[in-house]
């Protein structure tokens, strides 16, 4: 594609429209994600942690809409602490990628770690 292209803006399939350049990443987040669901040997554990940290983010608006429980996130491997639906004293911590398959829907949480209370169960992906 033309280098000056990459900034003209694409409807997305939810209609909002974006800059053609968050494409790439997109789609690489896709195929990184649906690569585990071949369960062909492929896990989320060799991601980089600011690969996983920007799964994780990214699907956090869709987590929300979708109707989380209120959660607080502690990625062990990044400095960085998320507060879903206005946080709550139930924190889970664990490595970008698990907390990222976790709320994916890709993996059961079993190697979270959970204060404050029980494990939520992120809502279902369509």
């Amino acid at each position: 594609m033309p280098a000056g292209h990459w900034r003209n803006e694409v409807r997305w399939l939810s209609g909002e429209p974006r800059p053609a350049s968050k494409i790439l990443d997109a789609r690489l987040r896709e195929v990184a994600i649906h690569h585990i669901d071949l369960d062909a040997g492929y896990t989320a554990s060799g991601w980089p942690s600011q690969f996983a940290l920007r799964i994780l983010v990214s699907v956090l608006p869709a987590l929300e809409v979708r109707g989380i429980e209120p959660v607080t996130l502690v990625p062990s491997d990044v400095d960085i602490r998320i507060d879903l639906s206005g946080g709550s004293a139930v924190e889970v911590r664990g490595r970008a990628s698990a907390l990222a398959t976790w709320v994916l829907g890709r993996d059961d949480g079993s190697t979270l770690s959970v204060t404050g209370g029980q494990l939520p169960t992120p809502p279902a992906w369509t």
